[in-house]
């Protein structure tokens, strides 16, 4: 037996080093998921988290419950799924406050696109209510873009009535225990968010907090006259055996607050419109729109 033999036989196995898992392209836009045959009352936006695309978020056993069950609950709705590119190759891009910027600004733009083509297309049609539904990091997105468009003026902080977010981190422990649970399940981490170094990555985790902080004040009931609705819904079940985000994370305490019995990937996949968390979104809809 050869010396190199004998030598690996005596330091055992090499072990690998953890690489993370590759991830296909992600489609970006503004993509149009259901258009109403008669005149809709409104439009639904969807935004996903970074671990899935826009239709993977929302989709188990081949049913995209935006565009498969919704409408037959709500037939005036009109619904987009937003897309931006998700792929990360470190933690220094899963906390970026910049990149967040810039997918606020995609959606900024996408959507303006969008009321102008209508516009174009409908003439002396007014523009309808818009209603967000974001998942992870696309509620932080979708705050970073609201926060924009009122101090922009932009005519999307006019439209919007109301926002719902699944599982969306705020402030710096939010962000953390998000931030190290997308890690761990792209095969970039296996620390729990209290025993990472987040030390390089101050400067983002302020930037997000100043924001979330900025877009809880210009969606205060008292600054809105109840204009804006949000409803927060938040995980009760961990995964990777002990990453979750906590709920006290998750929430906003003004506003209403929905637990969800799934694990963080499994809380936007619905397949039946008997399941409980989608008769939940259906009559919180029904609500605002009544409204």
């Amino acid at each position: 037996m050869s010396c190199f033999k004998k030598l690996l036989e005596c330091v055992g196995p090499r072990r690998r080093t953890q690489e993370p898992r590759p991830q296909p392209a992600f489609p970006t836009g503004l993509e149009e998921l259901y258009t109403p045959l008669c005149e809709r009352t409104a439009d639904i936006i969807l935004i996903h988290d970074i671990t899935d695309d826009l239709r993977q978020t929302w989709t188990t056993n081949n049913i995209v419950w935006p565009k498969d069950l919704l409408p037959k609950e709500l037939i005036h709705l009109r619904v987009f799924a937003f897309g931006y590119d998700g792929r990360v190759t470190n933690m220094s891009e899963i906390v970026s406050a910049e990149r967040v910027r810039r997918h606020a600004e995609s959606l900024l733009v996408a959507v303006t696109s969008r009321l102008e083509r209508d516009a174009a297309e409908i003439p002396g049609v007014g523009n309808r209510p818009i209603i967000f539904c974001a998942h992870g990091l696309g509620g932080i997105i979708c705050e970073q873009a609201l926060v924009t468009a009122e101090a922009k003026s932009h005519s999307l902080w006019a439209l919007a009535r109301g926002i719902m977010l699944f599982g969306v981190p705020h402030f710096r422990a939010g962000t953390a225990e998000w931030a190290a649970l997308v890690a761990r399940s792209i095969g970039l981490s296996t620390k729990r968010a209290q025993r990472q170094d987040w030390s390089p990555f101050q400067q983002d985790f302020t930037d997000l907090a100043n924001m979330q902080s900025k877009f809880c004040d210009i969606v205060d009931p008292r600054e809105t006259a109840g204009r804006i609705k949000i409803c927060c819904f938040y995980e009760e079940i961990q995964v990777h055996g002990n990453l979750m985000i906590s709920p006290e994370w998750a929430i906003l305490p003004k506003f209403r607050i929905v637990p969800i019995a799934r694990d963080h990937f499994g809380m936007t996949k619905l397949d039946s419109r008997d399941a409980k968390t989608f008769r939940c979104i259906v009559g919180t809809l029904y609500n605002w729109l009544s409204n």
